[in-house]
């Protein structure tokens, strides 16, 4: 069984997105935008930590399909990759790839946090909209807190948790879908590995 670590590092700014992509656009996306956008990432200092495949989900934002982390030195570099004309003129490739899109949630942490992901291993993530909700049935892997400045207020939470998934965490996304809950967002997920490491 592969895994792999992920540093969530303090003093960044850690992106956290969501999509879905259009059935048959998976080469545009991946053999065509990525390979293009990923050096100007690089280039202003960014960094890809990684993707994951959503299996099920109970938040105000639908059902995406793909969630994936990116680390910045601060926010103003992601708005300065927005602004690239190198950007510019690759964006339609990811735009016309997707059905849904959700980019620009920024958190942060005060210390440097190591989460092991292993292959095929569900976990999930929490969404928290309110400082006062109660505990949750596993201990979080990683806790990253809202810098506050969400680009799209769809998916606004106050921070978001990293669990390892439970079946007391099926009976919760449960519950959530069917109280329509205000408060949290579930999504549930496996890590993306490279298909030949």
């Amino acid at each position: 069984m592969r895994h792999t670590n992920i540093t969530f590092k303090a003093g960044t700014a850690i992106e956290l997105s969501f999509a879905s992509i259009i059935t048959g656009k998976e080469p545009q996306l991946f053999g065509e935008y990525f390979p293009k956008v990923l050096p100007i990432v690089g280039e202003m200092g960014g960094t890809s930590l990684g993707s994951a495949s959503i299996s099920g989900s109970a938040a105000k934002l639908g059902a995406p399909k793909i969630s994936a982390f990116f680390q910045w030195p601060n926010q103003e570099t992601f708005a300065r990759l927005h602004k690239d004309p190198r950007f510019q003129e690759i964006k339609a490739l990811r735009d016309q790839a997707l059905s849904l899109f959700s980019n620009g949630h920024f958190f942060a942490l005060e210390e440097d946090a190591i989460v092991t992901f292993e292959e095929g291993k569900s976990y999930g993530l929490l969404a928290e909209y309110s400082e006062h909700l109660p505990s949750h049935p596993t201990v979080p892997l990683v806790c990253l807190q809202s810098t506050g400045e969400a680009i799209d207020l769809d998916f606004n939470p106050v921070r978001v948790l990293i669990v390892e998934w439970s079946p007391a965490l099926d009976d919760l996304m449960t519950q959530t879908k069917k109280a329509g809950s205000t408060s949290l967002d579930i999504f549930k997920f496996t890590f993306n590995f490279p298909e030949n490491s």
